[in-house]
Order: structure tokens, then sequence, then C-alpha cells
């Protein structure tokens, strides 16, 4: 699906912002006034969990097939109301114009503290679970939003599961943004005021400065505007850095250019081996049309690879290579391994 022009976003935004009942999401949305009602009351999601990178358990809350299409007609509603309505701090999942260069993603996030001696990074604990069902309800009331109350509960009901957004859905990025508007606005502000660059990538917060240092006062000012706003911070990965410490912002190293860290590069090298290796078990026993193993591990390992070129360009050498090697990585030799799987050296 080609992008938005920046007048469509415009023409988007003001059709959701007009909207007041179930008759008017119903007519948007294309779903009937019982469907919604419906997935409201009975919203269904299939729960998981996953281990994250720096240990612990995430929980992921997928929403079903028929909910998930609806969230995402929705969704497409929400990112041009939020893109006409952003915060200048905010950086991550934000629809860009078609025809505009000025996107905003985590690259240009990173690259708002280059070049600072002085960093503060800090984040939310459970950012998503924090924000509840009244205050996704209290965001399609405010906002120069003209939903009724009975609209707005609807919405939120949609949007949210065990009454706090879920992680998984669709919705819940930009949901996120809306909660997070007047929070950024405090918090530019406060920047502004100390000198300070603030910047946020959903629930990552860093600030930055070139000559004063950031202290962990400052991240005491940081936590109580959090708490007025009704967030809480994790203080245990809050990190204060100086000058000759590595800066690191979502991942990306800050050196004269934002730069992959070279972690990425390692895990990247294994992903496709191993990638290199299922293709191979699959192609032995035949098995490509029901291995979803085999799909989902493809899109993870391209969009490692597209990640290399949004940060370091499509055109350099080193997406190039990484490119080369994700295609070598689907196209084994059949002779070759099928000599390697079933000698027996091997068993």
């Amino acid at each position: 699906m080609s992008k938005r022009s920046l007048d469509e976003i415009k023409k988007d935004a003001k059709l959701f912002a007009t909207c007041t009942d179930i008759t008017d999401l119903q007519n948007k949305l294309k779903i009937s006034g019982n469907d919604l009602l419906l997935f409201s009351l009975h919203p269904r999601y299939y729960c998981f969990t996953i281990r994250k990178q720096s240990g612990g358990l995430r929980e992921i809350e997928t929403p079903a097939f028929q909910l998930k299409e609806l969230q995402r007609k929705l969704n497409y509603y929400l990112q041009a109301y939020y893109y006409m309505n952003q915060s200048s701090s905010s950086y991550g999942y934000i629809i860009s114009p078609g025809n505009r260069k000025n996107y905003k993603n985590i690259v240009k996030n990173a690259e708002q503290h280059l070049g600072n001696r002085y960093m503060m990074k800090v984040d939310f604990d459970d950012f998503f679970h924090q924000i509840k069902t009244r205050d996704v309800m209290g965001m399609f009331l405010a906002n120069n939003l003209s939903f009724t109350q009975k609209a707005a509960h609807t919405l939120a009901s949609v949007c949210t599961n065990n009454d706090r957004l879920p992680m998984g859905a669709p919705t819940s990025p930009v949901l996120s943004n809306l909660f997070a508007l007047e929070l950024d606005h405090t918090l530019e502000k406060w920047a502004g005021d100390h000198a300070i660059i603030y910047s946020r990538f959903v629930d990552d917060l860093t600030f930055s400065s070139g000559e004063k240092e950031i202290t962990n006062q400052h991240f005491a000012e940081v936590r109580d505007i959090c708490l007025q706003h009704n967030l809480i911070l994790n203080p245990e990965k809050t990190k204060l850095s100086g000058p000759g410490d590595e800066k690191i912002v979502t991942g990306l190293v800050l050196n004269k250019t934002v730069d992959i860290h070279p972690e990425f590069y390692k895990q990247l090298d294994m992903d496709l081996q191993r990638l290199k290796s299922i293709y191979e078990a699959t192609l032995l026993t035949n098995q490509f049309e029901d291995n979803p193993l085999l799909k989902k591990f493809k899109q993870e390992v391209q969009g490692q690879v597209n990640f290399i070129g949004m940060v370091e360009g499509y055109r350099s050498p080193i997406f190039k290579d990484y490119l080369n090697r994700y295609h070598q990585a689907l196209e084994a030799d059949e002779e070759l391994f099928t000599m390697r799987w079933t000698n027996l050296s091997y068993l």
C-alpha cells in the first residue's frame, strides 16, 4: 500500500475528529454497529510470553483475526489524527507522508543527541500496561475529539484487554503516543528550561546536553513529572553517562554518526546461519507449505537486514553484503546439503 499524501492524512484526521457516535464509526470503519459492540463486549486475544533480551518474560496479547482487522482500520485513522497533533519530541511509530522526507524513526531519534557529552536514558515500567481502559476512554473524550460517552467507551473496550493496552494490538503504539502527548509537552518545556535535548521513542526517553552535566537531581525531576502524568519509570533501567562513556540510544551507537552496535551484526551473523540450516531442513523434508517457523524467521532476518539499510543507507556496502548473504541463505545447493544431512557421521 502506497503512503498517504499530507492532504490525505489531513483529510483522514479531520474525518476521525468529526466522528461522534456508533453510526459514524461503523460507516468509517465499514463494520456493522452490532459487530462493533460485540467486539467491545467480548474482545478475543491469544496470550503467550516471550523472553526479553534483557532477561525476564514479556506478555504478548495477539487479537483474534477479526478483532485485529478492526483495530487496523481504526489505527489507520488514529495514525492520521496523531500525525496532525504529534509532539516534536516523539519519534516512534509515526507515519510519514509519501511526499515528505522529514520523517521520524529510530535513527532520527538517536540523531537528536549526536555530539552531546552528557546523557540520561530512562524508560517506563511496562508502558502499555500502565495505560488503562479509562485512560483510553478519556483520550477519545478529549484531544478535540467529538465522541459521545458511549462511542468513547466502545472504542476503548475494542482497543484494550484486561483493563489496559495490550502488547500486540495494532492500535496500542499510537494510543500510547496519544496518552503521552501532554507528558511530551511538559518534558519539552522542562528540557528547554534546563538547556537539555529531550526525545522519546515509545517508552525510551533520552535526555542529553553538550556542556551541562545531567545528574540524579534531573532524574528525580523527570520521575516526578512522569508521576504527575500517571506514568511510572523503571529506575533499574536509568543510565547516566558523561564524556568518554559510550552513548547508546535505542540500541544505536552515537559516534560521529549514528551507527549500529557490533552486537547486532554478531547476532545477525548467527541468525543467517540458523536461517540457512532451517531452510535446508525444510527443503529436505518438503515442508515449505506448512512451515510457519521458516516463514516467521525469514521475516525476522529480512527485517534485521532492512534495518541495516535504514541506518547505513540502502546503497552502503555493508547493507549490500548482508542482503546478498540473506539471499544466499535461501539458495542452498540441494545436492550438497542432502549429502551433509544424510551423512551418518553427523548422527
